[in-house]
């Protein structure tokens, strides 16, 4: 049973937080004390005798308490679970952690907060997904880490012990969610050539045709993610608060704060443009000015000559040219002593108002979608769609390939696998290689994306190798 973070393991007050004393000790002072004060004042000597009575019986019903005379209340972490639904009233505790509620309320005020700041207008531009073509050659995330006022509890719980309930802000959609379905794998002129390892997987071990969304307070660690969700193929949104522990730091952003990291006084600087699909090569800290002066007014992408734009587009900055943003790795696949440049690609930076979007494509790698401002909508089908959306590929490698359907957020595209998914500032979107996606911005919208690389491309394929 969970134990009252004020209590000690042998059930006595702990001294951190109050000092017991002696019941008698006490009783007997004051009623020396009221011996001497009745000499002096017998006009309320009453009063006192009914005071020290009243000290009596409370000394009296704590000790009864004491040796189990009298039942004691729902210890306060007991009493949340039974607010949460995670259990009855009267119901043993077994299924949820302390840690996961004590954080409960920690994160409530810190929540409410982020809210008001996340309410600003949001989305992107994306119209070009490109991943780094020379990958393919090479082949081939239970409680946000709160400081509670309680004495911490070790969360010493597996991450399979948790229910669907306790694991997933949208369990319920889960539980009533079917599983895909896996086409018919039929020949054609190409294939990409890493469908026929999705297709042997979900065939054995269909996904859901939802996507799983981590409760806040969940502790994601690099064995538990690829466990669950990048050995199968299985996509997953999480909070940038879920891999804390990881020292993990990155941070959403409002469009004011924007604003102050990047200023700019179009009175006095020029116009400045960015070259979409290409590496930012400056060693010095990319100017998100004018684009965000734009980006407040929730304009249009503009193309200009040379491949320029007026937003960043898939444009390839190191995380220390990205300084401001605190842009950062997800820590969540094993190095092996590896480089992160042999397993990672540079991370792509993106802007976009909710006139630019992205097709229907799917990438050769696996991919980290980082909101740090507005919120994508992501409309996504697994590899094995193949068929039925009957792609074109693209590069040298052809393993960035675009589906033949132009907006299939559309009710009339039902004859593939469908999954719809909103990304919210802070939140981390897991798409495994192959993964369609259809990106639309819901406003103006600042992302991050990383793409991996080398021998972890696929998920599937390098976990399964072990």
């Amino acid at each position: 049973m969970l134990k009252d973070p004020m209590l000690t393991q042998n059930g006595a007050v702990d001294d951190k937080y109050h000092k017991p004393t002696s019941a008698g000790s006490a009783v007997r002072r004051m009623v020396s004390s009221a011996e001497v004060w009745a000499r002096n004042n017998r006009r309320t000597l009453v009063r006192v005798v009914g005071l020290v009575s009243f000290v009596l019986i409370v000394a009296t019903l704590a000790k009864e308490r004491n040796h189990g005379a009298i039942p004691a209340m729902p210890s306060a972490l007991e009493q949340d679970l039974v607010n949460l639904g995670v259990r009855g009233a009267s119901e043993p505790v077994v299924a949820a952690s302390a840690e996961a509620v004590s954080s409960t309320r920690v994160q409530t005020a810190t929540q409410e907060t982020e809210a008001e700041e996340e309410e600003a207008a949001a989305s992107e531009e994306e119209e070009g997904d490109f991943a780094d073509e020379q990958v393919a050659d090479e082949t081939a995330v239970i409680a946000t880490e709160s400081e509670s006022v309680a004495t911490p509890v070790p969360d010493t719980k597996p991450f399979a012990e948790y229910t669907l309930e306790e694991l997933y802000e949208n369990w319920k959609e889960l539980q009533e969610c079917p599983d895909i379905t896996v086409s018919k794998m039929t020949k054609k002129a190409y294939q990409w050539w890493g469908l026929k390892a999705y297709a042997r997987m979900y065939s054995e071990h269909p996904i859901k045709r939802c996507v799983p969304k981590l409760r806040r307070h969940i502790k994601l660690n690099q064995d538990d993610f690829e466990e669950y969700y990048r050995r199968w193929g299985r996509p997953v949104l999480f909070y940038f608060d879920n891999i804390r522990h990881l020292g993990f730091d990155m941070k959403s952003y409002t469009l004011d704060e924007l604003a102050e990291l990047f200023p700019y006084d179009p009175a006095k600087a020029k116009e400045m443009t960015y070259e979409a699909n290409r590496k930012y090569s400056k060693a010095e800290e990319i100017d998100l000015g004018p684009a965000i002066h734009n980006f407040k007014m929730d304009g249009d992408l503009v193309r200009q000559k040379g491949g320029k734009r007026n937003f960043p587009r898939n444009m390839k900055v190191k995380p220390e040219s990205m300084s401001k943003l605190g842009v950062q790795i997800p820590p969540l696949i094993d190095m092996k002593g590896a480089t992160t440049s042999q397993i990672y690609q540079t991370p792509s930076l993106w802007m976009g108002t909710s006139t630019s979007g992205t097709q229907f494509h799917h990438d050769c790698c696996d991919n980290f979608v980082m909101m740090i401002h507005g919120t994508k909508r992501f409309t996504l089908a697994p590899a094995t769609d193949w068929g039925p959306l009957s792609p074109r590929c693209v590069g040298k490698a052809k393993s960035l390939c675009y589906a033949n359907i132009a907006e299939p957020t559309a009710d009339q595209y039902s004859h593939f696998n469908k999954m719809v998914v909103d990304v919210e500032p802070g939140q981390i979107l897991y798409m495994p290689a192959g993964l369609f996606h259809h990106i639309q911005n819901l406003g103006p919208t600042l992302m991050t994306n990383i793409w991996t690389r080398g021998r972890e491309t696929i998920g599937i394929m390098s976990c399964n190798k072990k």
